[in-house]
């Protein structure tokens, strides 16, 4: 019964949605590590040295024993099967994680997917009874004597292990990347991390249990013109066999749930209407700018307060520098308390308000409201075709304008005729870039090092008091992304913001 539900749940598998590649590879993998299990039963069923332990390994009905015992295949059909259904596992396996991580096009895929078959087919063919016994025959005695063969086998055997072990290893790496570059979103993150787990687990078992295969499992005695079949060395652990017909069954429902999970998270994540909040600190570095401006701005007025004061005491009839220094206080605390507003609200918890969005429209909008008061500068773009970008709107747009913002007072600093600004968008496998440029004077190499540094400027502190900067880079940490800056002295400043692509394949 137990296998029955195995090939049931396989067939579910392969009619659920069956278009999708990945859900062929993951049938793949599965009928393959049954099949070979099942023939490595079978396997060991007609072979005589297990006849009298066999029942302590795998918990088979006597009369499911007696069938697979007086199946017509012979051993030599058996040792194919074995490896041909080894091997598809590992090469489907790793084919899975490749595209499941997103890191590789479909052009990419079906390059590297050749190339990884060649090692696959080798082997194949090498393990192969009939061609084995070719080479024996044709090898020894003339070429070489039976030790020298019996070497020359070992050192294959272990070259082919560790191939495909390595297979094995870049799947679970591959799977492991992809985990950690999926965006911080707890629903879409547990789904993947659920489907790594149960891949991870099988890889291991597979490891433990099947490893060994393919190998030579052919004895050839040339002088008495026989074939022998090698025994395989079981684990002195018989439960780890008896489990592996349930093991697989818990795999594909696992399977099946946690594709269920993933598809249903995609398809409401592709949806209008999803959206997801959660809040980010800015950090204690723009405390630390909070109390840096006030007590710069306190020492002002206590400067012009005491100013005030001398004033007083020598006035006479005529009041009117006075009057002056008063309103030059009374713009003064009315600017601190406009930028201690801001920065307040910059300080605390942001609440971001996450959906996907058009990124060309976003900024084509940014564009159109800025280029009527640009004057001599000229903006220029180009945007690649993008899929939905999940951000929040709104601060993504104050991080993109308080660039542009930089960009733009560098420029009306310079004295050459033509001023530029170009914004560039392109998709890099897991993240959607912005390109914000100029060419302007550019900055050295430790400018670039300290613009992200809260309260910084390379500017006059009255107009700048480098925050702007800073901010942004939170709003971008935010959205599990990142600002790469790349500038020379005359050369002009290039801003890239990195987001990631929520579905990279």
């Amino acid at each position: 019964m137990i296998y029955v539900l195995i090939i049931c749940c396989c067939m579910l598998m392969l009619f659920l949605e069956s278009k999708n590649s990945r859900r062929i590879l993951v049938v793949f993998i599965l009928f393959s590590l049954f099949l070979s299990l099942f023939f490595f039963m079978v396997y060991l069923i007609r072979h005589s040295y297990y006849y009298n332990i066999l029942h302590q390994y795998f918990n088979l009905p006597k009369g499911l024993w007696a069938w697979l015992f007086a199946l017509p295949i012979s051993f030599e059909l058996l040792i194919r099967f074995i490896n041909l259904f080894s091997l598809l596992f590992i090469y489907s396996s790793l084919l899975f994680c490749m595209s499941f991580s997103g890191i590789f096009s479909t052009q990419r895929m079906r390059k590297n997917s050749v190339l990884l078959a060649l090692p696959m087919i080798l082997q194949l063919v090498i393990y192969d009874p009939f061609v084995y016994r070719m080479l024996y025959y044709g090898l020894y005695p003339d070429h070489m004597d039976i030790y020298t063969l019996l070497d020359l086998e070992n050192i294959f055997h272990r070259i082919t292990q560790g191939i495909n072990f390595v297979y094995l290893m870049a799947s679970i790496t591959l799977l492991v990347y992809r985990f950690f570059m999926t965006p911080r979103i707890k629903l879409l993150r547990r789904h993947i991390l659920l489907i790594d787990l149960i891949f991870v687990c099988t890889f291991n078992y597979y490891i433990f249990v099947m490893m060994w295969a393919p190998d030579f499992l052919v004895n050839v005695q040339k002088a008495a013109h026989s074939v022998r079949y090698k025994k395989i060395s079981l684990s002195r652990h018989p439960f780890i066999y008896q489990i592996y017909p349930y093991y697989i069954v818990l795999f594909l429902i696992c399977v099946l749930t946690a594709f269920y999970l993933y598809n249903r998270t995609c398809k409401r994540m592709a949806s209008e209407n999803f959206k997801i909040s959660h809040n980010f600190d800015i950090s204690m570095n723009m405390i630390r700018v909070f109390g840096h401006y006030i007590k710069n701005e306190v020492l002002s007025i206590w400067a012009d307060a005491d100013y005030v004061d001398t004033l007083c005491k020598e006035a006479g009839a005529d009041c009117e520098e006075l009057t002056e220094t008063l309103e030059s206080i009374k713009k003064r605390c009315n600017h601190m308390y406009e930028r201690m507003d801001y920065l307040n609200q910059n300080i605390e918890h942001i609440h971001l308000t996450m959906a996907f969005g058009d990124l060309e429209k976003l900024l084509e909008k940014i564009i159109r409201n800025r280029k009527s008061f640009v004057g001599e500068i000229q903006y220029f773009t180009e945007f690649e075709s993008l899929p939905p970008v999940f951000m929040d709107a709104s601060y993504f747009t104050e991080a993109v304008e308080n660039m542009l913002n930089n960009a733009e007072e560098v420029l009306s600093e310079e004295i050459q005729e033509e001023k530029r600004i170009y914004i560039r968008t392109m998709l890099h496998h897991q993240w959607i870039i912005v390109s914000i440029s100029d060419n302007g004077r550019g900055m050295t190499r430790e400018e670039q090092k300290r613009i992200f540094t809260p309260f910084y400027s390379s500017k006059p502190a009255k107009q700048n008091w480098g925050i702007g900067l800073p901010i942004c880079h939170n709003i971008i940490r935010a959205h599990n992304g990142k600002i790469i800056v790349k500038s020379r002295p005359g050369k002009g400043t290039q801003f890239e913001i990195l987001l990631p692509n929520v579905f990279p394949s």
